[in-house]
């Protein structure tokens, strides 16, 4: 978008990303990781 002639211009976007398997703790074995979380992010 395009105001005052050119002088000033604005743009947007709109964005989720959601991963599922993500790593986390194991819980009987802090020590490793096991691939069972979720993940969301949104973003503007």
């Amino acid at each position: 978008m395009d105001l005052f002639d050119g002088g000033f211009g604005a743009t947007g976007a709109l964005c989720r990303l959601e991963k599922t398997n993500a790593g986390t703790t194991n819980p009987a074995d802090p020590t490793r990781n096991i691939l069972a979380g979720e993940q969301r992010t949104d973003g503007f």
